[in-house]
């Protein structure tokens, strides 16, 4: 791809740690293999696996860049809004949605022109994205008004208003079951919401504050990060279990595929590596300072975890 700078190589040598599952001779899953520099502070990575294009937010700039994900070089940088944040990438249509913190909207970007179309008023500090293009479906959860403005991405406005718990950071959607879920960081809980009927079916109390959700299309389990806990609580019905990761965990990501979860432990600059299939730590990578947000490149299972303490990209790459 490109060369690898020295200090990346010594993250490849020294940066693995086998304290859970595996042992110190085990090969391991994921390697750094590259480090791509994006200056300010890269929070939150999407990658359009057709195009190739990497696109990363930084809430102090108030912007998104562009990067070509094959060369690791800019292809320019497109102001958002204040507080840019959480990115997702509509391939079918190739589109870019980022919500804006300070700004209280979501910008939709051109993927073909890289430019922006244009915002779409939410509520108050709106964090957490997730889309369902199949429904024409955007899930915006605002932590300063706590609830879910959902969007309609045709007309481009809100088409209604879901109350959750205090403080929704992340936000995850059951496809399948048409539940949503909300993680609320300033209660402790996790809201679990039917989209067709707006009602919250059940407050689910994790504790501490959690951060970002995921939910697995393969079995309906719920994860979610916690901040001060330093755990991923797994939710499976009405059923609660734990995984100890480390400290100050952010973003997490699922790879149903490989049965795999990605955890931003953003104090001890790692990467852990969760095997779903037990829910084991298989790995802990060294990655740089402060890393938030990550995403994937599921055809070539390549992972690029934004590190908002060191302004760069690290490269993942996992083996077959």
């Amino acid at each position: 791809m490109f060369k690898l700078p020295k200090t990346c190589a010594a993250i490849l040598f020294f940066g693995v740690i086998y304290s859970f599952a595996g042992s110190a001779s085990d090969t391991p899953q994921y390697t750094v293999t590259s480090i791509i520099t994006i200056g300010g502070k890269p929070h939150f990575p999407a990658i359009n696996s057709v195009t190739h294009r990497l696109y990363v937010s930084d809430p102090d700039a108030g912007s998104v860049t562009v990067v070509d994900a094959i060369a690791g070089t800019h292809i320019t940088k497109i102001a958002t809004g204040a507080g840019a944040h959480t990115v997702m990438v509509d391939e079918a249509h190739n589109l870019v949605y980022v919500t804006n913190l300070g700004a209280d909207t979501v910008s939709i970007i051109d993927g073909k022109t890289d430019t922006k179309l244009g915002d779409i008023p939410v509520g108050k500090a709106p964090h957490g994205l997730v889309l369902d293009v199949k429904s024409n479906r955007a899930y915006i959860s605002n932590t300063g008004s706590s609830n879910v403005s959902v969007v309609d991405t045709q007309t481009r406005k809100v088409v209604k208003t879901i109350s959750t718990g205090a403080g929704p950071w992340g936000v995850a959607l059951d496809k399948e079951r048409g539940w949503l879920y909300t993680s609320n960081t300033d209660d402790g809980t996790v809201s679990r919401i039917d989209i067709n009927s707006d009602k919250v079916l059940s407050t689910i109390s994790v504790g501490g504050r959690p951060w970002n959700i995921k939910v697995s299309a393969n079995d309906h389990r719920v994860y979610t990060t916690n901040e001060t806990l330093g755990i991923v609580s797994i939710i499976d019905g009405d059923n609660i279990s734990t995984i100890k990761v480390g400290k100050g965990l952010h973003g997490i990501l699922l790879d149903d595929e490989r049965n795999r979860a990605f955890v931003a432990a953003t104090g001890a600059n790692q990467i852990a590596i969760i095997n779903t299939k037990d829910n084991t730590v298989e790995q802990a990578l060294t990655v740089g300072a402060g890393p938030t947000a990550m995403t994937q490149n599921q055809h070539q299972n390549i992972l690029y975890v934004a590190n908002q303490g060191a302004g760069v990209i690290s490269v993942l790459l996992g083996r077959k």
